[in-house]
């Protein structure tokens, strides 16, 4: 019985001396572990891309020239990346050709390509291999091959939820394979676990277990994943995953208060324009807002002075302090905040300082307490 298909290096460009010499370079250091093809044409090159996908082999990583006579880069790009997204992309170009590299720069800047090659590359040793081999590191630790695998997951790679899930199974560094039903290795995971692909994803466990169309919270549970704080008490809980919520934490956190940071809010798509809208609707209407929604802090509650309506504390408002006493507000959804990161940052780090501040005056207070 033949084993298991050696990973794919496809290298894609019109100069055929140059693509042979980059594939004898590439086959003698890497040719007892991977397929080093090569096609001088960008549709056979996807035509190749295809097949593979259809046979349900790996592809590591693809090379291509950065100028092409028949396709555009980002065409070539785009296309690849639908039909093997977990493979790495690096664009050749000529040594002090600056529009290719600056249009490659772009083209990383965007998610497009992951890396750019120059030639020449002699050295190899200094100047291509390494380069090669960060690629294939961050290909192996995005399919964790080869190693233990936790889960098998069938599904298509643009699926809505595949990004939530891809990026939670990596925060907690879980080992997986993904594969697209329409595949070899897909079908045949669908086979054995009894599905016909209707009701995706379909999760396929170390221990035998199979999910169907699971919730990412089922799939972490079946993982043995916390999906719920594990203390009973925590001194600072941070709602939010920004410049001002990853602040707060890491501040809290470094300080020495117990922490638990949440994201509120489910995302299907990243909006650019930051911080333009408040996104406090899901808050209760006990946080003061203005009339924009943003939430009201500090001297904002009673601009004409004296403590703010319905205040509970016998102090004023510290600075970030929201009309509810201890929950606080940083970054972009509080009113007159200048909407920039740096800023947001700064407020993160001003927040926790008031947590201090009235943890603090517990302490006086209770101190003054067993006094009298």
């Amino acid at each position: 019985m033949n084993g298991p298909s050696k990973p794919v290096f496809l290298l894609v460009g019109e100069d055929r001396a140059g693509l042979g010499a980059l594939r004898r370079a590439l086959q003698r250091r890497l040719g007892a572990d991977y397929q080093i093809l090569a096609e001088t044409e960008a549709e056979r090159g996807l035509s190749v891309l295809r097949q593979l996908r259809e046979r349900g082999e790996q592809v590591a990583v693809v090379i291509a020239d950065q100028r092409m006579q028949r396709m555009t880069m980002e065409q070539f790009l785009e296309r690849t990346h639908e039909l093997h997204p977990l493979a790495r992309r690096a664009l050749l170009a000529e040594a002090f050709d600056y529009p290719a590299e600056q249009a490659i720069s772009h083209a990383m800047a965007l998610g497009r390509a992951d890396m750019i090659l120059v030639r020449p590359w002699d050295p190899a040793d200094h100047w291509l291999y390494p380069r090669i081999s960060f690629l294939l590191d961050s290909w192996v630790q995005a399919t964790e091959q080869p190693g233990v695998c936790a889960v098998r997951i069938i599904a298509q790679p643009g699926a809505p939820y595949a990004h939530e899930l891809r990026d939670r199974l990596h925060r907690n560094a879980i080992p997986f394979q993904w594969f697209p039903p329409d595949t070899r290795q897909g079908r045949q995971l669908l086979e054995q676990a009894g599905q016909d692909g209707t009701q995706l994803p379909v999760c396929v466990y170390f221990d035998g277990q199979v999910q169907v169309a699971p919730t990412v919270r089922q799939i972490a549970e079946a993982l043995g994943l916390r999906c719920r704080p594990d203390a009973r008490h925590y001194d600072v809980t941070v709602i939010g995953a920004g410049p001002a919520g990853l602040s707060a934490a890491l501040s809290s956190a470094s300080e020495g208060l117990a922490t638990h940071r949440t994201e509120n809010v489910e995302a299907s798509a990243l909006f650019i324009l930051a911080g333009a809208e408040p996104r406090t609707g899901w808050l209760p209407g006990t946080l003061a807002r203005d009339e924009d929604g943003f939430l009201l802090t500090g001297p904002d509650l009673a601009p004409a002075g004296g403590l703010p309506a319905r205040w509970t504390m016998p102090r004023s408002p510290l600075p970030l302090e929201t009309s509810v006493p201890t929950v606080f507000a940083a970054g972009d959804v509080r009113h007159g905040s200048t909407k920039r990161v740096a800023a947001a940052v700064g407020e993160g780090a001003c927040a926790v300082q008031s947590v201090h501040r009235h943890f603090q005056q517990l302490a006086d207070a209770q101190q003054v307490a067993r006094r009298t």
